[in-house]
């Protein structure tokens, strides 16, 4: 009787090597769409981020400017004192007593050009000012303002408007201060969002304080 050898076939180095290959291929194909999504995840996480602290600058700044020149005692000691494209200067009569006796009642927010940033002093001028960064990665470019250019590339980060809605020239004038009846605020930022290079989000909006008109 013959019998019949049973003979168990193995790969070979050729199968191995192909099998490799398209493993490594897959492999790659895989490593290449996590990194995307990862990257995509990143710079939409940067957005929202972006977003988020762009909204909350801009709801901190209006409100103390819509209380810019509270003089509740008629003392006329209380309004905007400074009026510059990156930077602006008010009292407000908080405590209401009629005198500037509270660092809170000097606010300065300011363009702090060397650091990419916002800063809000309280007391600038008095004994012990406080300092604080309100947000990072802003931009606002050098220059003149372009009033006829509506990009936002081109607005300072505030503007001033008498009660007719023109334009006043900055740095405005001691004498021409009492005229300011609205300010234009404008944040430009520029996060870092990785690979995805930089995010960028701007808002504008125009604030009145029914202060300055009395």
């Amino acid at each position: 009787m013959n019998l019949l050898a049973k003979q168990t076939k193995g790969f070979t180095l050729v199968e191995l090597l192909v099998v490799i290959a398209m493993l490594s291929v897959m492999f790659a194909a895989l490593a290449g769409l996590f990194i995307k999504l990862s990257t995509s995840y990143t710079a939409e996480e940067v957005k929202a981020n972006a977003q988020q602290d762009l909204r909350a600058a801009m709801d901190f700044i209006t409100r103390d400017i819509r209380m810019a020149g509270l003089d509740p005692t008629l003392s006329d000691n209380f309004g905007i004192i400074k009026a510059e494209d990156d930077n602006i200067r008010f009292t407000i009569d908080i405590n209401l007593d009629g005198s500037i006796d509270d660092n809170d009642e000097r606010i300065t927010y300011f363009y702090d050009r060397p650091n990419n940033r916002i800063d809000q002093i309280l007391g600038e001028g008095e004994g012990a000012p406080e300092q604080n960064t309100l947000i990072d990665y802003v931009f606002i470019p050098l220059g003149p303002y372009n009033i006829a250019n509506n990009s936002l590339d081109d607005d300072p980060l505030f503007s001033y408007h008498d009660e007719d809605g023109a334009l006043i020239t900055t740095p405005v004038a001691a004498i021409e201060l009492e005229d300011i009846r609205e300010i234009r605020l404008t944040i430009k930022v520029r996060f870092p969002a990785g690979k995805k290079g930089a995010v960028e989000r701007a808002l504008t909006t125009r604030i009145q304080s029914r202060n300055l008109w009395f």
